[in-house]
């Protein structure tokens, strides 16, 4: 029985070691996790977990999907494409083929491209850079 205990120990421990040794590439992202830069058409694994599902990024003025932003559900499947997962794949109609929208998850969510601002970044503090808002500014309530 011990023998066998110890072949089994061996066997995960080899298991799990070449397991990561093909996981995927890390995705970097800042020291809170709010920002994490995604790479397109590379799998990446983020170091958090996220609610899984489909982003489709749609080119301003039209329908056409450009971009599908994918969380994939492999830590927590709830069916139809949602639940948790940490694995993440950014599809680019530039550089590949999207994926079929019969594969989009149950609750996709969309999104449209923001032009970028014609205006050049204005400097108001010699290090922070500020860029002009689509968005009215509030207006104070009295």
């Amino acid at each position: 029985m011990y023998k066998v205990a110890r072949l089994a120990l061996f066997v995960a421990m080899g298991v799990c070691s070449s397991a990561s040794a093909f996981a995927a590439t890390i995705a970097p992202c800042n020291a809170s996790f709010t920002a994490c830069s995604i790479v397109e058409n590379t799998s990446l694994q983020l170091p958090f977990f996220a609610i899984a599902g489909d982003v489709i990024v749609r080119d301003p003025g039209t329908s056409v999907v450009s971009d599908v932003f994918r969380i994939f559900n492999n830590v927590l499947d709830t069916g139809g494409g949602t639940g948790l997962g940490n694995m993440v794949f950014l599809y680019s109609a530039d550089d590949g083929a999207l994926p079929n929208p019969a594969t989009y998850s149950a609750t996709p969510y969309s999104s449209r491209k923001r032009l970028l601002p014609t205006q050049p970044f204005l400097r108001t503090e010699p290090s922070i850079p500020s860029i002009p808002s689509p968005f009215p500014s509030p207006r104070p309530s009295f």
